[in-house]
């Protein structure tokens, strides 16, 4: 590849992570401003209630042909930016890719631990 691609990719994702920072140190700031334990402990439960049900939806697509499938996982990312805001969404997007187990046909499940480098 070439160099100028690599720099270009590098700094498009610096600039993502960049963004993704901001947005979550802002969206946190206006949740915990009002420190309310119960809220919070609300919000930490969703966010990790709606992380295990995305990685299981991911996990598991659904057959629409012999070869094309479609993950529902999308869904319950989209809940947790209209219920909790950015930050939360982001993070259930995280989870839900790098929890998620995935079988591209070959016969063995991969998983982000289990994936040669």
């Amino acid at each position: 590849m070439k160099k100028t691609a690599v720099a270009y990719i590098v700094l498009c994702i610096l600039f993502g992570l960049g963004l993704l920072v901001f947005h979550c140190i802002t969206d946190f700031q206006s949740i915990f401003a009002d420190f309310n334990p119960d809220e919070i402990r609300k919000i930490i439960l969703g966010i990790v209630f709606l992380s295990v049900l995305a990685a299981i939806a991911e996990s598991q697509s659904l057959s629409i042909d012999g070869n094309k499938a479609i993950s529902i996982a999308f869904a319950i990312c989209f809940c947790a930016l209209l219920i909790f805001g950015f930050a939360a969404a982001a993070i259930v997007s995280f989870c839900t890719i790098f929890f998620s187990v995935v079988d591209f046909g070959r016969g063995q499940k991969e998983h982000v631990f289990n994936t040669p480098i």
